[in-house]
């Protein structure tokens, strides 16, 4: 589905309107401020900077998301979870199997699993498995990080589970 609105303020507007539990907003100046009910992460959004938007229907039948693309090419997509965006691999080179984009949930589950694994590395299983998702928690928080969203209380819960790992 494309809404044939003819501006990208119009149509954001529009798309808050109906889904008024995953966010809330505030307007300034030549943009607006998004903020995502669920983790409390937001961003601002300067409309000038985004060069290419779209609205489409969910495949899940999850109702319509917005892409937004940004001047530098970076994307960021507005859907039922809150905002997705894609994992950065130039930290951790690419791996594994993570789909092309992820949420903060994604994340903050990711972050919970890797906690239980950590309490018993002395299972290799375990202790592989807490390595490969401890790679994919790095390669979202990296891509939540290119689009300017605060990730300070995400790292300090991951730094220590590093530290396990590290030692092991």
């Amino acid at each position: 589905m494309y809404i044939t609105m003819n501006s990208l303020e119009q149509m954001l507007y529009h798309w808050l309107s109906l889904n008024k539990d995953i966010f809330t907003s505030q307007s300034v100046s030549h943009g607006i401020i998004l903020n995502e009910t669920t983790t409390s992460k937001n961003r601002l959004i300067l409309f000038p900077e985004v060069k290419q938007w779209q609205v489409k229907d969910n495949s899940e039948g999850l109702g319509t998301y917005i892409n937004l693309v940004f001047e530098n090419g970076q994307e960021l997509i507005l859907c039922y979870a809150g905002f997705g965006f894609a994992p950065s691999y130039e930290e951790t080179g690419v791996f594994g199997n993570l789909p092309p984009v992820v949420c903060f949930q994604d994340l903050h589950r990711m972050i919970g699993h890797v906690t239980h694994l950590t309490n018993d590395l002395s299972n290799e299983l375990h202790y592989k498995e807490a390595v490969q998702t401890l790679l994919f928690c790095m390669a979202i928080l990296k891509g939540a990080q290119n689009l300017q969203f605060e990730m300070a209380q995400e790292e300090s819960l991951l730094e220590p589970l590093l530290e396990k790992l590290e030692k092991k």
